[in-house]
């Protein structure tokens, strides 16, 4: 009537499946104690984990008690996950979750298994109940990150509008924050959005306080629709200032984790909207030669294996930002040979490829990414940067089928990176194409904000040839008087107190 087993010196406990029918069909109530048994690592405990599945679509299933049917809910989606039944898995974990002993793990599972499915309006409500019921919950490390991720997916999505405004709106409530308490600022952004639309400036400046990120404010700053907030307070949006704020901030994190380079990491991002490149490069020169001094045994950060490679592309995009273009392709030569998360190096190989093209070397380009393709290492994002970069040595080399079938790429994948988009077509000459689209793109509200930031003039920085001469297209596509009257129409243009470094 029982399993029973080692686990590698644990044990796990669990409700046998016949002990539990025993239980439901007795008119003699059994013992608790003698439904807890030990179950097998291995082959045993598969076994004991798929007869839980039994239990669940069993006639008799409703009639245990509560406790046990979360148990053999709980080990039934197991089973199906363990099978790479992940839609049963999820069906079960939906289940689950309508009990009142449901516990915040069993709903992040759920969305979890939701977003695997891509069911992603379940990943939301999974969520979106989670910060509801458990608001304490949400901003737990690394939960964070998981979050954003789905919060971000669903709001890409027009059909699922109402499912990530509800998600905001929960998260908004239980006060979410990302790591280092940073506020998720372009979730607020579009739940200022939301009350503005629906009427409501006081909830709009209520949620509004709590945005500082630079680039929010500067997306807010320069979009109509957000005027009545940005009038109601003109001094939070004082972007110079704004950034001066996120620069003290991150040093402050910086003192508060000081075994932590992502601290670094994130607090260079505000140095260089403040155009404080030789300060950026002086400080990834200091924490490399902290590193190369430390012994094996005894390095002086604990996130060298995720954020190592991020101190050298942030050296390399200083050196860039000071002219100094050879020294910063060795640097991102190096940082590519690095680990990413453990895992091969993906963004400082797309960096580099991309860097080798604005130095006129598109041959070098290729030559990174000889062998790259896109694979589950690689996000949607990453394989348009793929295909935009080999767009760009192709064109540069004249290898025109190579360069149409990279372009076909980039047109039908659009969606994942409309600026990559913008840029490829913008790189062929055809203005007019790329005024349609950026038009486009100005007169559709989820992409507004960004395509208004691309807009701005910011301060300027050094540039190769190859550079200069996208750059002056740029500029020539702007002054079209149907590109000026559709920023005019949504927005404005204009020159911005800051720098935008590229990574």
């Amino acid at each position: 009537m029982h399993k029973e087993d080692t686990m590698k010196g644990r044990t796990l406990t669990v409700i046998a499946p016949a002990l539990l029918f025993l239980s439901a069909c007795s008119t003699t109530p059994v013992a608790s104690d003698r439904l807890q048994v030990e179950v097998v690592a291995g082959s045993g405990r598969a076994a004991a984990m798929d007869e839980w599945e039994e239990v669940v679509v069993s006639p008799l299933f409703s009639k245990l008690p509560q406790e046990d049917q979360v148990s053999a809910l709980r080990f039934a989606a197991s089973a199906a996950d363990e099978r790479g039944e992940h839609a049963e898995a999820h069906a079960y974990r939906v289940m689950l979750t309508d009990y009142p002993s449901a516990v915040p793990m069993d709903v992040l599972l759920r969305a979890e298994g939701a977003m695997r499915v891509e069911d992603w309006n379940d990943a939301a409500a999974a969520l979106t109940a989670l910060a509801r019921r458990w608001p304490g919950e949400v901003s737990l490390e690394p939960r964070p990150a998981f979050i954003a991720h789905v919060a971000f997916r669903v709001g890409r999505d027009k059909e699922l509008r109402p499912a990530y405004l509800s998600l905001v709106e929960a998260l908004f409530e239980a006060d979410f924050k990302m790591v280092y308490d940073t506020p998720p600022d372009g979730l607020w952004e579009d739940l200022v959005l939301d009350a503005l639309q629906r009427r409501d400036l006081p909830r709009a400046l209520d949620v509004a306080g709590r945005i500082q990120s630079v680039g929010t404010l500067l997306r807010m700053k320069v979009d109509r629709r957000f005027d009545a907030v940005v009038g109601a307070n003109p001094d939070q949006f004082d972007l110079a200032g704004a950034a001066r704020r996120a620069s003290a901030d991150g040093q402050r994190v910086m003192a508060n984790h000081p075994r932590e380079l992502y601290a670094f990491v994130q607090h260079a991002y505000a140095l260089f909207d403040e155009g404080r490149h030789q300060e950026v490069l002086a400080q990834c020169d200091a924490i490399l030669a902290k590193i190369e001094r430390a012994p094996d045994h005894a390095p002086p950060y604990d996130d060298l294996d995720r954020s190592l490679n991020w101190v050298y592309n942030h050296k390399a995009a200083a050196l860039r930002a000071l002219g100094r273009w050879h020294e910063a392709l060795a640097v991102m030569e190096q940082a590519r040979r690095l680990d990413e998360q453990r895992g091969p190096n993906v963004s400082q190989t797309l960096n580099l490829a991309v860097h080798y093209n604005d130095a006129g070397q598109p041959a070098r380009a290729l030559d990174v990414l000889q062998g790259f393709e896109c694979s589950d290492a690689v996000s949607p994002y990453g394989c348009m940067q793929l295909h935009a970069a080999r767009h760009r040595a192709y064109r540069e080399m004249g290898r025109q089928a190579d360069a149409a079938a990279a372009f076909d790429y980039l047109r039908s994948h659009r969606d994942e990176a409309e600026g990559l988009w913008a840029g490829a077509v913008l790189d062929v000459g055809d203005m007019d194409a790329a005024a349609a689209l950026l038009i486009e793109q100005l007169q559709d509200p989820l992409e507004r904000g960004a395509a208004l930031a691309r807009v701005q003039d910011y301060r300027p920085l050094p540039m190769t040839p190859s550079m200069r001469a996208s750059h002056e297209r740029w500029q020539q596509l702007l002054a079209r008087p149907d590109v000026a009257a559709a920023i005019d129409a949504v927005g404005r243009r204009s020159e911005q107190p800051i720098y935008r470094t590229a990574d």
